[in-house]
């Protein structure tokens, strides 16, 4: 199996970190770590129509089970909550979405 662009890249910053090089090598980690950023932002494969499943998690105190899926419900439906990222999975990606865009 081919490697992707970011696992060449994560490979490459493993190997940099374990010669614990200065200088040329911080510059070198920098770089990808950057192109990494910008992947993270590039379209992945199989993109499109398909199946993905869809994840939100909240931390909140309540009383029973149905007392916190109930505040959590309130505060997803709030049209001003700030409550607005998503864990994306689609066969072997995930990507945090901000439907907000905050």
């Amino acid at each position: 199996m081919s490697m992707s662009k970011a696992d060449n890249l994560v490979e490459a910053i493993t190997y940099e970190l374990d010669k614990n090089v200065h200088g040329e090598a911080n510059e070198k980690i920098t770089k990808w770590l950057n192109e990494l950023h910008a992947l993270a932002d590039e379209p992945t494969p199989n993109k499109g129509k398909g199946e993905y499943k869809v994840t939100w998690e909240i931390e909140l105190e309540a009383s029973s089970y149905a007392e916190a899926a109930a505040k959590a419900l309130e505060i997803q439906r709030d049209p001003n909550s700030t409550a607005t990222v998503f864990g994306v999975f689609r066969e072997n990606y995930f990507k945090e979405v901000d439907v907000h865009g905050r």
